[in-house]
């Protein structure tokens, strides 16, 4: 695996996209593509050259690099591949990406955005220092289509393209309004509807998958005499779990798992606890870590957990990012000029990867 090309991708456009909050674990374009000139003839767009901006040429070679290091990662599904309308539409998203990295980066040189040489060589030598064996470093060098001053510069625009985004485009994002806060909470909350969570604690006697059956059979036995203890009149389930349980993690909370929705369990375990009552104590579970006792504490609809809630938010808050980067990259493809070798065809709908 080449470790090149992935670290490529956390000092360049991926990066900043990812940042920004313009979803950089997907291949994304502006609201408004570059447009295509097509000044035929034109033999300043020959077949070598995919597009140029403000007359300096992208070429050929260059978005085949791009494409190559996104195949090294494995970020194409199989189905692309034998495909040719799919590449086509894919090689053209990454040229947009390259355009983009160009316009960022006359902007940022523009602004006088300098990034001090000492940083530089700081990131590079922590790249470096991830690769077991220098011949191993300059094989993969070499597999990227790089030379050690072109990741250095690589390097240098990302951080340039870094300060950009931090100093000039991100404090002009706006804030999430009330309005745009209560739709998402109330749609994060309209997920859960029907969704039922239970609260629980457990007593668990070891005897994973791998115990002899002897182990086995004694840690059944002590679990059905701990639950007979349990089932009786005013028992603490709590005190007995505390002084019993197996389960580092609960044991010392008197069994107590806390709230939990379906799928968070194993399904034995899952199985028995949501057929329960608040109240009731369960026969003997078996499950790959042993045996259990559980006793429902409540169950309820689902809530909205603090996790769901920040979640919902960053997700507004990306969005935001997301738009005001796009318009931004807008004005700079109107402020300069960009020219698309017409055989790129337009950009293709949006692809995970």
């Amino acid at each position: 695996m080449n470790r090149i090309a992935p670290l490529l991708s956390a000092v360049g456009l991926t990066a900043l996209l990812a940042a920004a909050g313009c979803g950089g674990g997907q291949m994304t374009t502006a609201a408004t593509p570059p447009a295509i000139i097509a000044a035929a003839p034109d033999t300043a767009l020959t077949a070598d050259i995919v597009a140029r901006v403000d007359g300096v040429a992208i070429p050929k070679s260059e978005l085949d690099q791009a494409l190559a290091q996104m195949l090294t990662r494995g970020n194409v599904p199989p189905d692309f591949l034998g495909d040719s309308v799919k590449v086509a539409g894919l090689r053209r998203q990454l040229l947009d990406r390259l355009i983009a990295q160009r316009l960022l980066v006359l902007d940022a040189t523009a602004r006088q955005i300098a990034v001090d040489t000492a940083g530089v060589n700081a990131e590079f030598r922590q790249l470096r220092d991830q690769f077991p064996s220098d011949s191993l470093y300059r094989a993969q060098l070499a597999d990227a289509g790089l030379t050690e001053a072109g990741l250095k510069e690589e390097i240098r625009k990302g951080q340039m393209l870094n300060k950009l985004r931090d100093t000039v485009i991100l404090p002009t994002v706006p804030p999430v309004s009330a309005a745009d806060r209560d739709s998402a909470l109330n749609a994060a909350r309209a997920t859960l509807a029907g969704q039922e969570e239970v609260r629980a604690r457990h007593i668990l006697i070891l005897a994973d998958e791998g115990a002899s059956a002897s182990d086995v059979a004694k840690a059944e036995a002590k679990t059905k005499a701990l639950r007979a203890k349990a089932v009786r009149p005013r028992a603490d389930f709590a005190a007995l779990a505390k002084a019993n349980s197996q389960d580092p993690g609960s044991a010392e909370n008197g069994g107590d798992l806390g709230w939990f929705g379906r799928g968070a369990m194993v399904p034995e375990f899952e199985q028995a606890a949501f057929a329960l009552k608040p109240g009731e104590i369960s026969p003997v579970i078996r499950s790959p870590y042993g045996f259990h006792i559980i006793k429902l504490d409540d169950r309820r609809t689902k809530q909205l957990s603090t996790q769901d809630s920040l979640a919902a938010m960053g997700n507004l808050e990306n969005r935001n990012r997301g738009l005001r980067f796009n318009s931004y990259l807008d004005s700079l493809r109107g402020a300069h000029q960009v020219r698309i070798n017409p055989a790129l065809g337009s950009a293709a709908p949006m692809m995970e990867n």
